[in-house]
């Protein structure tokens, strides 16, 4: 129950816009969620990064 409430709040993270861009008036912001997807994808082309590490550090950066 616990994991389905987590996703069911991280939802929300779609319709976040980031604050740094909200702030300095850039028409469509890109959401939290997709910076962090983006972020993924980028961890992921460099095989010689730990990926765990890699993609953790978006999430808690941007959460």
């Amino acid at each position: 129950m616990a994991m389905i409430s987590f996703f069911a709040t991280s939802e929300v993270l779609k319709k976040t816009q980031r604050k740094g861009w909200a702030i300095r008036g850039i028409e469509n912001p890109e959401s939290v969620a997709a910076h962090m997807y983006q972020m993924g994808l980028i961890c992921l082309a460099y095989p010689w990064v730990k990926p765990k590490s890699c993609l953790t550090h978006p999430m808690l950066t941007n959460s």
